[in-house]
């Protein structure tokens, strides 16, 4: 009986060559016609509270620390001169009040005249509240002033950091958490629609890689 000699494999595969077939896979591609949830009328009130919020916080930050400051000055004898209400030309809008003060004193045999009643400008749309300001300070009262021992212009009847926390830090950091917590209500709410979306959508086979 005759044998055959072995096949012996020398490493090298003569098949003709093919091409690597990606098995076909599918997924779910976002439909055209999603859209999120929140108009451009919300987004931008939500951009304008932000924007507002922040400059709120900037300057109550900065009156704030100011007036705390301002309680380690000097404190001097003032004279008020004059103490009254009056309406700043604001056009035809509503009519805006402030202080029509001065007062007079002396830092170091020099004399000077203040005009601030405290760290942030004294306005309002109500000039009964402006009287009520002005109700300790009235014409011809000596009173106490914090005066900047470096610069003596820079002078305050009041300082009262409190009413800077409670009126502008307080709220518009009660404003950026509402601002924030809304976003993230609108996101949670964008992405139950795109996870709907996606679900009933269309389904598009995806490319294939060779």
């Amino acid at each position: 009986m005759r044998y055959q000699p072995a096949y012996c494999y020398n490493g090298k595969d003569f098949r003709p060559e093919q091409k690597h077939i990606q098995e076909q896979k599918w997924r779910g591609l976002r439909p055209q016609q999603f859209q999120l949830t929140a108009t451009p009328v919300v987004r931008a009130i939500r951009f304008v509270s932000l924007i507002s919020a922040l400059l709120i916080f900037i300057v109550g930050i900065s009156h704030y620390f100011t007036a705390i400051w301002a309680t380690t000055w000097q404190q001097v004898t003032v004279q008020v001169v004059k103490a009254d209400v009056t309406r700043i030309k604001n056009g035809k809008s509503v009519p805006i009040f402030t202080a029509d003060l001065r007062y007079r004193y002396n830092v170091n045999g020099q004399n000077y005249t203040g005009q601030r009643l405290s760290v942030a400008p004294t306005r309002s749309t109500s000039p009964g509240k402006i009287k009520q300001l002005l109700a300790p300070f009235s014409e011809g009262r000596t009173v106490l002033a914090f005066v900047n021992p470096n610069r003596p212009e820079q002078v305050y009847l009041t300082t009262n950091p409190h009413y800077y926390l409670m009126n502008f830090i307080a709220p518009s950091l009660i404003m950026l958490a509402l601002n924030w917590l809304f976003g993230q209500v609108q996101s949670a709410r964008d992405e139950r629609q795109r996870r709907r979306d996606w679900r009933f959508g269309e389904l598009q086979p995806a490319p294939v890689c060779v």
